[in-house]
C-alpha cells in the first residue's frame, strides 16, 4: 500500500509541475523520463494520434502518419521513437514532445 501511494504522490507532484503549461519540454521529458507519469503521457500523446488519424481517415482525409496495419504500438514504441527524435534532431530544452513525437511518427510511418 505504501509502493502505491508513493508512486501516486509522486506522479501527482511530476504532473502538478507541468499545470501551469499545455506541452512538456524537452527539458522537463528528460528530467523525469524515467517516471511512470511521463512514460504514460506519451503513451496517452501516441493514442491520441493515432484516435486522430482514424477520424481523419472516416473524414476522407490525409492521415498524419501511415502506421502499417499489423503493427500495434505501445508505451514502449511511443518512448523509443521519442528518444531516437531527442537523439536525431538534437531539439532546443524549451522545445515540446509532443510536437517531436508527432513530427517522428510522420518521418518513420510515411504516407505514400
Amino acid at each position: 500500500m505504501k509502493i502505491i501511494m508513493k508512486t501516486i504522490v509522486a506522479s501527482l507532484l511530476i504532473l502538478s509541475s507541468f499545470c501551469a503549461n499545455a506541452e512538456i519540454t524537452i527539458k522537463q521529458y528528460k528530467k523525469f523520463q524515467n517516471e511512470d507519469a511521463i512514460k504514460f503521457y506519451v503513451k496517452g500523446l501516441g493514442v491520441a494520434y493515432s484516435w486522430a488519424n482514424v477520424e481523419m481517415d472516416a473524414n476522407g482525409k490525409k492521415p498524419l502518419y501511415c502506421q502499417p496495419p499489423k503493427l500495434a504500438l505501445g508505451m514502449d514504441n511511443y518512448l523509443r521513437l521519442l528518444d531516437d527524435a531527442i537523439v536525431e534532431y538534437a531539439p532546443k530544452d524549451d522545445d515540446v514532445i509532443e510536437y517531436l513525437l508527432l513530427m517522428q511518427l510522420k518521418k518513420v510511418f510515411p504516407c505514400k
